[in-house]
């Protein structure tokens, strides 16, 4: 289990998160209540890319790769009925 904490922000296809707080596991426990997680990383700010296809029900997202760079591939999401 993990949590995010933070604002957000869309600005034309970007999505950007801004002052990120990353809650998780304590590395012994499989399962924590949310109020028990440990705080990761503080005060990070990303920009992903977003965008959705002509009848808005599929959403993919990813983040900017610099060249010669291996980089998680874009997520995509998909509206269900």
């Amino acid at each position: 289990m993990s949590w995010h904490k933070g604002s957000f922000q869309v600005v034309e296809n970007r999505l950007l998160l801004q002052q990120v707080e990353y809650y998780g596991l304590d590395n012994q426990n499989e399962i924590l209540p949310r109020e028990q997680l440990i705080l990761h990383n503080s005060g990070q700010d990303t920009e992903t890319f977003i965008s959705f296809n002509k009848k808005r029900d599929k959403l993919t997202m990813g983040k900017p790769c610099p060249e010669d760079a291996i980089c998680a591939a874009a997520q995509t999401y998909y509206k269900e009925n």
